[in-house]
């Protein structure tokens, strides 16, 4: 029997890349699901500001959020550190700094979200296992305890 994981080691997991936590836990599908999801909003408003918004000194309350996303961000500061903007960004016709950095922000909230998910689908298991194996203790112990003629009736 194949031991479980720690919860704190599945929150760890999922809060330093998108599904992490459970890819941990095996649930592959929904761990692929999560990055991409995640992982495609925070990327498409990195892009919606022209990378720049990833930065504690440039958008130090927008950082706090970030933060929430442990790989991506850490990945995203470093590569994004001496980028300058030059003028406000515009996509699709419109300003898009704004937008992208709430994108961005999102996904990083998003990813807590997430990774608490999987700790909680995590200790729940657990509760359903000490649940059943109560269960199974008390079924063992009523059918020692039935007599021949209590069967019967």
């Amino acid at each position: 029997m194949s031991r479980s994981p720690s919860p704190f080691l599945v929150l760890v997991a999922g809060w330093l890349l998108p599904g992490g936590g459970h890819l941990l836990l095996g649930r592959r599908t929904q761990a692929i699901v999560f990055f991409v999801a995640i992982t495609a909003t925070f990327v498409f408003g990195m892009y919606l500001t022209d990378f720049t918004n990833v930065s504690p000194e440039r958008h130090r309350y927008y950082f706090v959020a970030h933060v929430l996303n442990g790989a991506e961000t850490a990945v995203a500061t470093i590569l994004t550190k001496n980028r300058e903007l030059a003028e406000v960004p515009h996509h699709f016709g419109r300003a898009t700094a704004d937008i992208g950095a709430l994108y961005t922000a999102v996904a990083c909230l998003l990813n807590l979200i997430v990774a608490m998910n999987a700790m909680g689908v995590l200790i729940e298991a657990g509760e359903e296992a000490a649940v059943a194996r109560l269960a199974a203790r008390v079924e063992k112990r009523e059918a020692r305890d039935t007599t021949p003629e209590e069967e019967l009736a």
